[in-house]
């Protein structure tokens, strides 16, 4: 880090030093206006700290979106298994109660055709004996 770098000359004054400014700012959010007046190279060495340390955050912070991102990644995978098994499920429970719905059809079926059998008129008699 840079911070060890930043101890002042102490032979540095504002008489002494032909580095030596006054900067004058204003904070956006604040609108608060600042001054500082110091050696040119002390400023320098201030600014670097500075960009450094945001340049840390930055990368912590990139840092903690990409394992973010991983972990949503990770649930929406979790999430997907979870509706695909749901959706199996249901697929198949639909084809169960289809399946049954189709046997007692089959069953009344077979029980309708039996029961004109026993009377002794097949389908084809039954018709014979309405039109004929």
């Amino acid at each position: 880090m840079l911070q060890g770098l930043l101890t002042p000359c102490r032979k540095c004054t504002e008489e002494k030093c032909g580095l030596w400014v006054t900067l004058t700012w204003q904070e956006e959010m604040s609108k608060k206006e600042e001054k500082r007046s110091e050696c040119a190279i002390t400023g320098i060495y201030g600014f670097m700290v500075r960009l450094e340390n945001r340049m840390i955050a930055t990368q912590q912070a990139s840092e903690q979106s990409r394992n973010n991102s991983a972990n949503v990644q990770v649930e929406t995978e979790k999430i997907t298994k979870l509706f695909d098994s749901l959706s199996n499920n249901l697929k198949n429970g639909l084809a169960m109660y289809l399946q049954h719905i189709d046997d007692k059809i089959n069953a009344l079926t077979e029980k309708i055709d039996s029961v004109v059998l026993i009377g002794g008129d097949t389908n084809a008699q039954i018709k014979d004996k309405q039109y004929g």
